[in-house]
């Protein structure tokens, strides 16, 4: 069993309630978090208030090396690719990822920080807009970016490592310092941030993490001293974060649900794309935000792809391929949502059932299922390939335009013209071509209608974190201003 406990002002506390987690790879206990009590929450939010003036009037180039300095214990950790370090080994037993799916998320959070450390002196450096001087002769205007304080980072297990990576090192270099709540389900790996701010030395406060359940993020997320507040996980979690931080205009990012489809062209290889289909839809056990979550195909061509989709999904290996799913209740839910698509008459070709064998897996599971399915309604959180057919495109661009969720989609096909001219026509906030669930630290990953409001990734999320000050400046002191008083 690992302990996990709380980490506020550069120390760990361990006096709550504990609660005890098993592994959904084995099924054998894991973990024992100690979960924050509201006394701990106010603690953690003093810290970080306390701490966050001087962190704030550092260089921002001491503040990038200390945040470099995050990605280089994130690295030591890492090892080499395929070797199954502590670090991946936690990720695997917490969350039940593959090995080359830990692998890739330790590896691209480290890229993320670098990224952010690398850019920040530009993209917070201040500006001197250009005035119109026949209008404004004597005056300059200089814009500066300041952090909003103190920000509370609620971020969910899919990508326990990767998700926090995507705010800390942003809220940080802006110059805020943070308290982080991870999901209940991964404290082990959140803390090892925990573990990489003692080594590159961050002074105490600055970096702060409180476990628990959803309890202690409300906790922390209605505490008066909390500026801002970013938030990746359900819609219904996101609606009370922002019903929260309404009232007191308190800013905030929530990236919320997904119910991603993907566009087959008619002109695309089934062959190569069923690898692609049953990637994004399987990976991280279906776990995932972006994940392929409905699918749409020519209809002359079902046939064609349930046999290509059929090959690829026999031939992977649960463990190896396809992790389990997070816990029970997660499970539960998963196993109703194939009831009831058995009960609106889908056809299921591949899988649909529980494994029996340690740990929480589950068949990878492919079915034809009609248009507006409950599937196309809601997101699932499983590995579940649903797949329906099309006669026109413009039929699916409208599917998705009327669509509550609208986080991302991808289009298939070798026709690149073709394909960029309908990922100009989707309302959503990121479409792949060709590919599905890749992020890159210099591109935004926005959210749009109910999936949620604000960003992250890219240079612009590290000025999401401050407020911009506008400085103007008079030269001319010699005699009053035209427009003042008294008027003419």
């Amino acid at each position: 069993m690992r302990q996990a406990l709380n980490y506020i002002d550069g120390k760990w506390c361990g006096e709550g309630t504990k609660k005890n987690r098993n592994s959904p790879l084995t099924g054998q206990p894991f973990s024992a978090a100690v979960y924050a009590s509201v006394a701990d929450v106010n603690l953690a939010v003093i810290a970080a208030r306390r701490a966050q003036a001087s962190w704030a009037a550092l260089p921002i180039g001491q503040r990038c090396e200390y945040v470099t300095g995050l990605a280089t214990a994130l690295r030591k950790r890492y090892g080499a690719a395929g070797e199954e370090t502590e670090l991946k080994r936690i990720i695997r037993e917490e969350v039940g990822k593959p090995l080359p799916e830990a692998d890739i998320e330790v590896l691209e959070t480290g890229d993320f920080i670098e990224y952010f450390a690398r850019i920040a002196p530009d993209v917070l450096s201040e500006e001197k807009p250009e005035l119109n001087r026949e209008l404004w002769p004597t005056k300059t205007s200089t814009i500066v970016h300041e952090p909003y304080g103190v920000v509370a980072i609620v971020k969910p297990w899919n990508y326990p490592l990767e998700m926090i990576g995507w705010a800390l090192p942003p809220a940080l270099l802006a110059g805020n310092t943070v308290v982080i709540k991870p999901s209940e389900k991964s404290p082990i790996t959140a803390l090892t941030y925990a573990e990489a701010a003692a080594e590159a030395g961050l002074p105490s406060g600055v970096l702060n993490i409180v476990l628990g359940d959803g309890s202690v993020g409300r906790e922390l997320i209605a505490h008066p001293g909390v500026d801002y507040v970013s938030f990746t996980g359900s819609r219904a979690v996101g609606k009370e974060i922002a019903q929260t931080c309404a009232p007191i205009f308190r800013p905030c990012s929530l990236e919320l649900s997904g119910n991603d489809v993907a566009l087959v062209l008619e002109d695309a290889d089934p062959s190569w794309v069923s690898h692609g289909l049953v990637w994004g839809a399987f990976c991280n056990a279906g776990q995932v935000c972006v994940g392929i979550k409905r699918v749409f195909v020519p209809a002359k061509y079902l046939e064609v792809y349930k046999t290509e989709i059929g090959k690829l999904v026999d031939g992977l290996v649960i463990g190896r391929d396809v992790g389990p799913i997070v816990d029970e209740s997660q499970l539960n839910t998963f196993m109703k949502t194939l009831q009831r698509l058995r009960s609106e008459g889908a056809e299921f070709f591949r899988g649909g059932n529980r494994l029996d064998r340690p740990g929480l897996f589950v068949e990878p599971t492919v079915a034809v299922v009609k248009r507006g399915s409950l599937v196309h309604q809601e997101e699932v959180f499983g590995p579940l390939l649903p797949i329906s057919t099309y006669e026109q495109v413009d039929e699916i661009i409208k599917d998705i335009a009327s669509a509550d969720y609208a986080l991302g989609a991808s289009v298939w096909t070798p026709n690149l013209d073709r394909g960029t001219e309908i990922a100009r026509k989707l309302d959503v906030g990121m479409v792949w071509i060709n590919d599905v669930n890749v992020a890159f630290a210099e591109a935004p990953w926005p959210a749009r209608r109910q999936s949620g409001m604000g960003f992250s990734l890219s240079k612009d999320s590290i000025r999401a974190y401050t407020r911009p000050k506008h400085i103007s400046v008079d030269t001319d002191i010699s005699k009053p201003r035209f427009w003042w008083y008294p008027y003419k």
